[in-house]
């Protein structure tokens, strides 16, 4: 069995400015898959803390339907897409965009799917792998859920064999434009030992929340959402 574990926290600047947490992430753990969601609010963007959650929740409902195949994918991108935008369209769609970014894993596959910033890693029986969407660095905007299409999204799917070990982590950007990568394995197994003293889930996210208070990223004062996938 496999379980994500997770915690989102409001950044330094939207506390002083009184602005809401526009991150929003969800967890569903299943005996035959796993599902995490993650969403970054546009900060520009009036109602985009609402935005975040809906598109979490709407994604969430849809996960079971996910698999390996590339069409399948699309689908499921497709079918949450058009009802975020159909629940949002009489207020203004632009007024709730964000990101969006996912890990499903089964037995036989992981499947990752990113669109606009943030950062997911997947260690395969030691081999730590970095994936980050296919975001125009030239280009001073962010791809998100308003005005995206398929074709915007970065798609991976990892294939597992019975005997591999996976490790999964993902998170805003608001934590990955400060990580130190070079570190970020034995980041990993600090934060394993430490969840392994915990027996309930409540606890588990509790001690990622408290971990994201204390990370010494000072230059980023945004939102912080992490989420960490083991075995169980």
């Amino acid at each position: 069995m496999f379980s994500f574990y997770g915690a989102s926290i409001i950044g330094k600047s939207h506390l002083s400015n009184k602005k809401p947490n526009q991150d929003y992430y969800l967890i569903k753990n299943r005996k035959n898959f796993s599902f995490s969601i993650m969403c970054d609010g546009l900060g520009s963007k009036r109602h985009s803390h609402r935005g975040s959650k809906l598109l979490s929740k709407i994604f969430l409902t849809f996960s079971f339907l996910l698999n390996s195949k590339l069409m399948r994918i699309k689908f499921v991108i497709r079918l949450v897409t058009f009802f975020w935008k159909f629940f949002t369209f009489f207020y203004g769609s632009y007024h709730f965009d964000t990101t969006c970014q996912f890990i499903f894993i089964d037995s036989s596959s992981v499947i990752i799917g990113q669109l606009g910033d943030g950062l997911i890693t997947v260690t395969k029986n030691g081999q730590l792998s970095f994936f980050e969407s296919n975001q125009d660095h030239f280009i001073n905007e962010t791809t998100s859920i308003n005005r995206s299409r398929f074709k915007n999204w970065r798609i991976n799917v990892v294939e597992l064999r019975p005997n591999d070990v996976v490790l999964l982590s993902m998170m805003t950007d608001g934590i990955s434009n400060d990580l130190n990568r070079q570190n970020y394995s034995k980041f990993l197994d600090f934060i394993i030992n430490n969840l392994s003293k915990f027996h309930l889930s409540k606890d588990k996210n509790n001690y990622i929340n408290d971990l994201l208070v204390q990370l010494p990223n000072q230059n980023n004062k945004d939102d912080k959402s992490y989420v960490i996938g083991i075995s169980t």
